[in-house]
């Protein structure tokens, strides 16, 4: 999922456009200016393509990729992870393929969350983190 986090430049006038249409209520207006609260945005973007006087910026983009997560009967919820490029996309891909695969009881079977799950969250993804930058 593409991400873009908002800054307020100097057009910024106050009108509150961008505030109407933030889903989260991460922006604040104050006075003739907006600010976006960092921890409440989820970099959607929509406060930057509605702004009528350009007065916010991309400050930082990316995407967000979850991991092991799954719909249906039971939801489980996967984990995110923040990254800069295309190319780290398609390294995490590898990588998470290469530790699902060392681990899977039954290969192309077993879902990804399941095998997440019984070995560790936090195991399974250390030794994706592990692949992604030892193979520099």
């Amino acid at each position: 999922m593409g991400v873009k986090y908002p800054e307020t430049n100097e057009n910024c006038n106050g009108c509150g456009r961008c505030a109407d249409v933030c889903k989260v209520e991460a922006i604040d207006i104050r006075g003739e200016t907006s600010y976006p609260n960092y921890n409440l945005c989820i970099g959607c973007g929509k406060c930057i393509k509605a702004c009528p006087n350009e007065g916010r910026d991309i400050k930082e983009g990316g995407y967000m990729v979850y991991v092991g997560g799954k719909s249906g009967r039971e939801i489980i919820n996967g984990i995110s992870l923040r990254l800069m490029d295309i190319e780290e996309i398609i390294n995490l891909i590898d990588k998470v393929l290469k530790v699902y695969t060392k681990y899977a009881q039954k290969p192309q079977r077993e879902r990804l969350g399941a095998v997440m799950h019984r070995i560790g969250t936090g195991k399974f993804l250390e030794e994706v983190k592990l692949l992604m930058y030892s193979e520099v």
